[in-house]
């Protein structure tokens, strides 16, 4: 199983911890991609995550209230819904994409996170879309 996490890198202070959570269970691998902000994420770039076969996304932003760029996480979280929308639409089902807003110490949290999205996407099966993508060309992981 394939998971793409967009980080905003002011969301999550140890990185690195969280790329080592590739095997937290059997069969889960995770590629990170930071991104200055978590509104730099758009509709059609997360829709390409899925056409390139990930099995799931995660989007991740700073706590409401924090974020740099004042609202740029909230309008992540927008951003999401509506690709969540697109996703049930189109048969894919939106519970394969996930928002959480969090502060930069709360790994445990996203790391529940993590777990719950893995669920969820265990139920409904490996990603239709998968044509043998590699998904290399989505950041290091």
């Amino acid at each position: 199983m394939k998971i793409i996490v967009f980080c905003c890198h002011n969301s999550l202070d140890n990185i690195e911890a969280i790329r080592r959570m590739t095997g937290i269970e059997d069969k889960i691998s995770i590629k990170v991609i930071l991104l200055s902000c978590s509104s730099k994420i758009d509709t059609l770039g997360l829709l390409r995550v899925f056409e390139e076969g990930a099995d799931g996304v995660l989007v991740t932003g700073c706590e409401e209230g924090k974020c740099q760029f004042l609202d740029g996480n909230l309008f992540a979280k927008a951003r999401v819904t509506y690709t969540k929308g697109i996703l049930d639409e189109i048969g894919l089902s939106g519970k394969r994409l996930g928002m959480c807003l969090i502060r930069g110490k709360e790994e445990k949290g996203f790391i529940q996170t993590i777990v719950e999205l893995a669920s969820e996407i265990r139920d409904l099966g490996e990603n239709p879309l998968k044509k043998g993508n590699n998904l290399s060309n989505y950041g290091e992981g």
